[in-house]
């Protein structure tokens, strides 16, 4: 759906003379990475069927913008947040996940020692991209930009503002291995 998806929107945008298209692509394009943060200058290094789909749509959206000079702007959000956020399932973040948790009375789950950094977005932020990369007059040759706050915080990090936040103090920390 990714990546026939894409092509299929490009192409029906090129056919109707459509002015830009931005693209949602994705921070897992970088894989997993030691620098923080990641920036737009960094090599992809997609290590997951999703992060290969959503580049592929970038490089699609590229290609478009050169060979059929429509504009394309991709945006690479990092872990967005925020109202009527899913709460479960696979597209869970873990602030989704520790919502729906603490919703049930359950222990913040914690996969490995907690350790793990992201960089967590509020949706308001990526809508605030979109209408700017949808508008602006400085984008549209197909460049990839970043949509993050560009600061780190570790999942333990996480757990304890949203644990302290509605006075919630139990986690289970599960070791890589036992997944």
């Amino acid at each position: 759906n990714n990546t026939i998806g894409t092509v299929n929107i490009l192409k029906i945008a090129s056919e109707c003379k459509v002015k830009r298209v931005v693209y949602s692509a994705s921070s897992s394009a970088y894989g997993s990475t030691k620098k923080l943060p990641s920036t737009e200058l960094d090599p992809p290094n997609p290590i997951s069927p999703y992060a290969n789909q959503k580049y592929y749509g970038e490089l699609c959206c590229k290609m478009f913008s050169k060979v059929y000079n429509i504009e394309t702007v991709s945006l690479r959000y990092f872990n967005v947040y925020g109202e009527k956020q899913n709460l479960g399932g696979a597209y869970a973040t873990v602030v989704g996940i520790f919502l729906d948790q603490l919703q049930n009375d359950k222990p913040l789950t914690i996969n490995g020692d907690g350790e793990q950094r992201r960089d967590f977005t509020y949706v308001g932020d990526v809508v605030k991209a979109n209408i700017l990369a949808s508008t602006s007059k400085k984008v549209g040759r197909g460049e990839v930009i970043n949509i993050g706050s560009g600061i780190n915080i570790s999942i333990n990090e996480v757990a304890k503002m949203i644990g302290d936040k509605f006075e919630f103090k139990k986690a289970i920390y599960f070791s890589d291995k036992s997944i």
